[in-house]
């Protein structure tokens, strides 16, 4: 399901690189892949790592729509 996203996502970027939101989309759902590969692996460190860039992106983006 994020693969089909990710490809969608990209897709939309390679018509319009200016668009915000789909830049946002995009790294949204970047990290969340890497989250989701981290629980898989049950890798504790990149999981806490994936936490914090999500947070990061997502506390980003709100701030970027106010």
């Amino acid at each position: 399901m994020l693969e089909q996203l990710e490809c969608e996502l990209a897709s939309n970027f390679a018509k319009d690189r200016s668009d915000i939101r789909m830049i946002r989309a995009k790294l949204i759902i970047s990290e969340t892949a890497e989250l989701m590969q981290a629980l898989a692996d049950r890798d504790e460190v990149e999981l806490a790592d994936g936490l914090a860039d999500l947070e990061y992106v997502t506390v980003g983006t709100a701030t970027v729509f106010d």
